[in-house]
Parts: C-alpha cells; structure tokens; sequence
C-alpha cells in the first residue's frame, strides 16, 4: 500500500493535469494549437533520455538485490541518478538546440512556428531538471 498508493494517486493528478491542459488548449486560436502539437512532438523526443533511462534501473538495482547485495543498490541509485540527471539536461539540450531545425520543415503557418520555441525551452527545462527524478527514479 506505501507504495500503491502515492502511485495511484500520482497518475490520478497526471490524467487531471492532462485534462486541464487539454481544455486550455481548446481555447486556443488555428495556429496556436498548431504550435503546441508540433511542440507536443518535440517534447516527446526531449524525454527519450528519461524513458531510456528507466529500464536502467530497473536492471541495476535488481541484479543487486537478487545478489543480495544490500549495500551496493543505493550506491548504484545515487550513480545513476548523477548519470541521469547530466545526460538528461545534455539531451534536452540538444532537443532545444535542433528545435529550429524541426520547426523549419513543420508544415505550419510562420505565426505557429514563431511559438514553438517557447514551450519547447520551458518543457525543456523542466524535462532537464525534473523528469529525471519523476520519471526512471521510481523503477529503481
């Protein structure tokens, strides 16, 4: 249940948080929602890195505990995180440094484009920083 729990009710607040977000969206004229979807697709590249990561853990952390190695899991978890935390800001990084690029060939209007790079920079910066600790964190 300690564990569940606190699960369940984080996945609950993210499906809020994506219905909020939808509805705001909703309001939004033609070519604001189309920089946000292109933006919603360069985001999905910006968490490769912590989704990558995930799995990484979860081997890591279990070899040890099938080792019985009690000691060795929370040094590995702290690696880790350090590893996951520097490629995570280097990869949202890159992510925002080639957004023009992406944007470039986006089939959108110049308004839409000239708005992509904002929500990319604040969703990358957030990805960087945070997402290493929300998202691989709890598979180890």
């Amino acid at each position: 249940m300690g564990i569940a729990l606190p699960n369940g009710v984080e996945n609950g607040v993210h499906q809020l948080v994506k219905v909020a977000l939808s509805s705001m969206v909703a309001l939004f004229g033609t070519y604001q929602i189309a920089a946000n979807g292109v933006a919603q697709s360069i985001w999905s590249l910006a968490s490769i890195m912590g989704l990558a990561m995930a799995p990484v853990y979860t081997t890591v952390i279990g070899q040890c505990m099938g080792a019985r190695d009690i000691d060795a899991p929370n040094f590995y978890f702290k690696k880790l995180n350090k590893i996951t935390l520097v490629l995570s800001i280097l990869w949202n990084a890159l992510i925002f440094v080639i957004t023009p690029l992406i944007v470039r060939y986006s089939a959108i209007s110049a308004q839409a484009k000239s708005l992509v790079i904002w929500p990319v920079l604040i969703n990358n910066i957030f990805n960087g920083i945070a997402y290493p600790f929300a998202g691989s964190l709890g598979n180890g």
